[in-house]
């Protein structure tokens, strides 16, 4: 595993050489700087690192979580607005059950 397979994920107000934004509130940087960085003290306020490599073809997961495809059923992923209590203070099988019914809730609320 090389640094580049380590991603964290993080608040928007710290950036290193390599960093995404990936909504208004969250990041998501991946370099070897930024292990220096956090060596040295400077993290952003909330963060969580990664590793692995999870990946799609050109559009897929665009296909899979807006339209019928044939990777799979329409609308077969659950999806939620985030939020920091959920993906940075909470772990493991909680984090999971957590997500879940955050996803649910706000499902259910968009039909109701």
């Amino acid at each position: 595993m090389t640094p580049s397979n380590v991603i964290m994920l993080h608040t928007h107000e710290w950036c290193s050489t390599n960093t995404g934004s990936v909504s208004a509130d969250y990041s998501i940087t991946s370099d070897y700087n930024m292990f220096g960085k956090i060596a040295q003290g400077d993290q952003p306020c909330y963060w969580r690192m990664f590793a692995g490599v999870a990946s799609w073809a050109p559009g897929q997961l665009e296909q899979e979580l807006e339209t019928e495809s044939s990777y799979g059923n329409s609308n077969s992923w659950l999806i939620a607005t985030p939020n920091d209590d959920i993906i940075f203070q909470t772990d493991g099988d909680k984090q999971w059950q957590a997500a879940l019914e955050l996803s649910a809730k706000q499902l259910f609320d968009a039909w109701i």
